[in-house]
């Protein structure tokens, strides 16, 4: 499957849904966790540790999109780098879903590289 970006969005107190940024470079471990820096984190998103969010892969043009629910939290202020903790995992335009034994299997049946390893780089795009 080729998706070439994911928008990255979390809502606010008030539940309202606000775009951050696009990641095309995340890391993901085998406990359902994604890893990624981001370049410019909302001032909203500045005071709170750990807020709901999600993730929305897709590629221009093409029918097929994937969207993941659950939990951001800053891990790191200076790099703004963050940890997503998945929590559910909606498809679109997908004919054959794969069978999720863990996310982990699944992020790595979306977008496989060589070798077995307990943490997976993705490079999207």
């Amino acid at each position: 499957m080729d998706l070439s970006q994911a928008m990255l969005y979390i809502y606010d107190e008030a539940g309202q849904k606000i775009p951050v940024g696009f990641i095309r470079e995340m890391d993901l471990d085998t406990d359902s966790n994604i890893y990624f820096s981001i370049i410019n984190l909302p001032i909203i998103a500045s005071d709170w540790c750990s807020y709901a969010a999600e993730l929305y892969f897709y590629k221009k043009g093409s029918p097929v999109s994937i969207l993941v629910s659950g939990t951001a939290v800053i891990t790191d202020y200076e790099t703004q780098h963050l940890k997503f903790t998945i929590q559910q995992i909606g498809f679109q335009g997908v004919e054959e879903k794969p069978a999720k034994a863990s996310y982990f299997n699944f992020f790595k049946y979306l977008f496989p590289v060589s070798g077995h390893q307990q943490q997976h780089h993705l490079k999207l795009g």
